[in-house]
């Protein structure tokens, strides 16, 4: 496949009606995962999520932990096209019926 083909199909997969997600999207879901699989943590009358506690007083853990989830999602289930996720099985099927 050469360059130009590989242009022509970033260009059909970013104007497709494809929903593509970014990093703060999927920070998002990585908030999400820590929430779900670790409780929350009750002080006094006050309860904080775990994600929140993390980010507030490891910063370092946090982002290491948001870089290797954002690695095995994207590399799993997303390809990352000039800074945004796509779905692979979406750009797959699109280039598929381009191909076809």
């Amino acid at each position: 496949m050469n360059y130009e083909t590989i242009q022509k199909y970033i260009e059909q997969i970013e104007t497709s009606d494809i929903r593509s997600i970014d990093d703060q999207e999927l920070e998002e879901y990585y908030h999400q995962m820590l929430n779900e699989i670790y409780d929350t943590v009750t002080i006094g009358c006050s309860t904080f999520d775990p994600a929140d506690i993390l980010k507030e007083l490891d910063p370092i853990a946090y982002n290491v932990g948001f870089s290797d989830y954002t690695s095995s999602q994207c590399e799993d289930q997303y390809y990352e096209i000039n800074g945004a996720y796509y779905p692979q099985d979406e750009v797959d099927s699109l280039i598929e019926s381009i191909v076809a």
